[in-house]
C-alpha cells in the first residue's frame, strides 16, 4: 500500500495538493490506489475549523478525527486535564457528514 498522511502546515491546500499531484505522477500507475490520510476537528466552526470535504476534495481518502486534549480545554497543567466524557461525546457523534 502506498499512503501519504500530511502534517499540516501555513498554506497546507496548496502543498497537500501539490504533493498528491507530484506523487501520483511519480507513480507507475497512476491511477492505482492511493490512500491519503487527513484529520483535524470537527464539528467546527469559525477560521480554525477543519473540513473533511476540502481534503476529501483535495484527494484525501481517510479522515483521522484528532481528540488531543487540546481541543477540549486543556490548560498544560495536570489539574486542568480535560474530563474524558468530552472524547467519548465526540466519539458518539460518529464520523463527520457530507453537508
Amino acid at each position: 500500500m502506498n499512503a501519504l498522511f500530511p502534517y499540516p502546515t501555513e498554506g497546507w491546500e496548496e502543498k497537500a495538493r501539490a504533493l498528491v499531484a507530484e506523487l501520483r505522477s511519480l507513480r507507475s500507475d497512476p491511477d492505482a490506489p492511493f490512500e491519503y490520510f487527513d484529520g483535524g476537528h470537527t464539528p467546527g466552526e469559525g477560521p480554525d475549523a477543519d473540513d473533511p470535504a476540502l481534503s476529501a476534495d483535495i484527494g484525501a481518502t481517510w479522515w483521522i478525527e484528532s481528540l488531543d486534549p487540546w481541543r477540549f480545554g486543556w490548560d498544560n497543567t495536570a489539574a486542568g486535564w480535560p474530563s474524558a466524557n468530552l472524547a467519548r461525546e465526540r466519539i458518539r457523534m460518529g464520523p463527520p457528514r457530507p453537508a
